[in-house]
């Protein structure tokens, strides 16, 4: 099952519990311009669904249940993602 969570309460007290590799932050560094991009999604993949098969020519792609955290810079709208599975 797949679990989107976009409610602000319910993404802070998922930042540690979802996380299976160490918690998530609040913010992080956006990738395009550097300013502090907030979270504003977290997506939760306990089953693995949306894992594929690996592609031949790359080193890292999910295998597993993993989760998904979506930052939003507020200043030019960037949107950087975080992620770690299990």
């Amino acid at each position: 099952m797949i679990d989107i969570i976009t409610d602000n309460a319910e993404i802070l007290r998922s930042l540690e519990k979802l996380s299976y590799q160490g918690p998530l932050s609040r913010t992080l560094k956006c990738a395009k311009c550097e300013c502090e991009a907030l979270i504003m999604m977290i997506i939760d993949d306990e089953d693995g669904e949306i894992s594929q098969q690996r592609p031949d020519n790359v080193r890292i792609w999910p295998h597993d249940a993993m989760v998904i955290a979506l930052y939003m810079c507020p200043e030019c709208g960037e949107i950087t993602v975080d992620w770690n599975q299990a």
